[in-house]
C-alpha cells in the first residue's frame, strides 16, 4: 500500500481493488480498519455458503466495506462539489464515509446465514442493529477519537434514517440519509458495491453501469435524484439484482447447505453457547466463520451430531430439495404451509413408501424481488433532465420501456428433504397437501 497525504495533511493510503482500481483510503478509516473488530471482517464470507457451489466467490465483509466506503466519499464529495449551496462539512463527508466503512460491522458467521438461523427459532437477530452495537465498542476499545454526537450520526446514516427526527438540521437532509442505506426507493452505495462485487466474484456479467449513477445525479428538494436518462440503467441494476437472487442468493443447493449449518448451529449451541455470545458483544466480535471448524475439529461428544452434518457437507452429503413452486404474493395458502402439515399429508400415502417423521422436511418460502417486494422501486425515484434540473419529477415505466415487468416479486416454496430415502414421499405429500387445498397450476420440480 502506497503511504499519501490526504486533505487534511494526515497520512492515508491507496489500495488496489479489483472492482475500483487504485482506492484512496483516508487516515480516518485507516483508524477503524487497522482494529482487530474490523480486521474480523476478513473471516466473513459476503455469500456465506455460495462458495461451495460458485467457487470463486471467496470475496469477504472486508474488501465489501472498504469498497461502500470509498465510494459514498466519492459520492458526497461530487455532491459537495456540484452543489456548493448543500453547505456540506468536512464532518459530513468524514461521516458518511466511515458509516460505509462501518455498515456490516455486525454480520455473524456466514452473514445471513446467521439471520435465518436466528428466524427457523422464532428469535429476533438483526445485523445492523449489531453494526451499530460494535460500532460503538470499537471506538471505545481501541480509543479512537470521535466525538459521541458524531458517533450518533455516522449510526443514523447506517440506520438510513435519524433515529431522532430533532437530531437532524433544520434544513431538509433527508439525502444524506440515502448515500450509504436508502430506505426510499433502494439506490445506495451499499447496493452498488455488492452488485458489482458479488457479480465480479460469481463471474456473472451485468448490464447496468453503476458509475453512470455515480455522475448522473444531484440534490433536488432534499432528495437524491437521477437524470432522467438514467432510468432504465436503473431498471437494470434492479434486474441484476433480482438475477442474483434467483441465481445465486436462493439457489436450492445453497439454501440446502445453509440449512444443513443451521442445524449443525442448533446441534452445537446448548454447548458452545451461539446465541449467547451474541449478547456480549466482546464475545460477538470473536465470532466469524471460523465456528465451522471450530465445531468440525473438536473432540468433544457434545458436539458429535454437529460433526456429522460437517461431514455429509464435506462429503457433498446434502440435503435434497424434492419440491418447488413459484406463486404469487398474495396466495398466501402456500406461504402459510409447514413441515407439520407436510408430515400429516404423508399419513395418506401408500404404504410400501417411507413414512415422514419431524426433522425429516424442511419447508421455507423466499421472496425474490427488485427489492421494494411487490412495488416498483423506480416509482420512489425523482428525476430530472437538462431543461428541468432544479426540478424533479416521477417517471412511469411505459416512458421507460415497454419490456418493463407488471410483477415485482415472485414467492418460491422449496421442501427439503434431510434424508434422501423420503425425497419422493414428500413429495407425494407435498401433492396431497396442494391437492386437499384444491391449490393447482404450481410449478413442480
Amino acid at each position: 500500500m502506497l503511504v499519501l497525504q490526504d486533505d487534511n495533511h494526515s497520512l492515508g493510503k491507496i489500495i488496489c481493488d479489483p472492482i475500483h482500481g487504485h482506492i484512496r483510503v483516508p487516515s480516518y478509516c485507516l483508524e477503524i480498519i487497522d482494529t482487530p473488530e474490523f480486521q474480523r471482517l476478513r473471516d466473513l464470507k459476503q455469500l456465506g455458503v455460495t462458495q461451495y457451489i460458485f467457487p470463486g466467490a471467496v470475496h469477504t465483509r472486508f474488501e465489501h466495506c472498504v469498497g461502500v466506503s470509498v465510494l459514498a466519499n466519492k459520492l458526497i464529495r461530487q455532491i459537495k462539489r456540484r452543489q456548493p449551496e448543500l453547505h456540506i462539512s468536512d464532518r459530513d463527508v468524514r461521516c458518511v464515509t466511515l458509516a460505509g466503512l462501518c455498515h456490516d460491522l455486525g454480520h455473524g458467521p456466514f452473514s445471513h446465514l446467521f439471520e435465518t438461523w436466528f428466524r427457523r427459532q422464532n428469535l429476533n437477530f438483526d445485523h445492523e442493529i449489531m453494526s451499530l452495537r460494535l460500532l460503538e465498542y470499537l471506538v471505545d476499545e481501541n480509543g479512537i477519537d470521535i466525538e459521541r454526537e458524531d458517533i450518533r450520526f455516522i449510526q443514523d446514516l447506517i440506520r438510513g434514517q435519524p433515529k431522532n427526527a430533532a437530531s437532524s438540521s433544520m434544513e431538509d437532509r433527508t439525502w444524506i440519509y440515502q448515500i450509504v442505506a436508502n430506505r426510499h426507493n433502494s439506490i445506495d452505495v451499499d447496493k452498488w458495491d455488492y452488485l458489482a462485487r458479488d457479480c465480479y466474484s460469481l463471474g456473472i456479467k451485468s448490464s447496468y453501469d453503476f458509475s453512470r449513477l455515480m455522475k448522473f445525479n444531484k440534490v433536488i428538494n432534499g432528495e437524491i435524484s437521477f437524470h432522467a436518462k438514467e432510468a432504465y440503467n436503473i431498471y437494470e441494476m434492479f434486474h441484476t439484482r433480482y438475477s442474483l437472487f434467483k441465481l445465486v442468493y436462493l439457489h436450492r443447493v445453497g439454501k440446502a447447505i445453509e440449512y444443513m449449518l443451521c442445524d449443525a448451529f442448533q446441534l452445537a449451541d446448548e454447548h458452545m453457547k451461539i446465541k449467547e455470545r451474541t449478547q456480549d458483544i466482546a464475545e460477538y466480535s470473536r465470532l466469524t466463520d471460523g465456528i465451522l471448524r471450530e465445531i468440525e475439529f473438536s473432540k468433544s461428544p457434545s458436539l458429535r451430531a454437529s460433526r456429522e452434518i460437517i461431514r455429509r457437507l464435506r462429503k457433498r452429503d446434502l440435503y435434497k430439495m424434492s419440491y418447488e413452486a413459484l406463486f404469487h404474493a398474495q396466495e398466501s395458502e402456500l406461504e402459510s404451509i409447514k413441515s407439520s402439515d407436510l408430515i400429516d399429508a404423508g399419513l395418506n400415502l401408500p404404504p410400501d413408501l417411507p413414512r415422514l417423521s419431524p426433522g425429516d422436511v424442511i419447508v421455507g418460502s423466499f421472496d425474490c424481488n427488485y427489492a421494494k417486494l411487490d412495488k416498483d422501486p423506480v416509482q420512489y425515484v425523482k428525476f430530472y433532465n437538462r431543461q428541468t434540473d432544479n426540478v424533479s419529477f416521477s417517471l412511469q415505466k411505459e416512458r421507460v420501456s415497454l419490456l418493463i415487468p407488471y410483477t415485482f416479486n415472485e414467492k418460491c416454496l422449496r421442501v427439503y428433504c434431510t434424508d434422501a430415502s423420503k425425497v419422493s414421499s414428500s413429495r407425494l405429500a407435498m401433492r396431497e397437501l396442494l391437492k386437499s387445498k384444491n391449490i393447482q397450476g404450481q410449478v413442480v420440480q
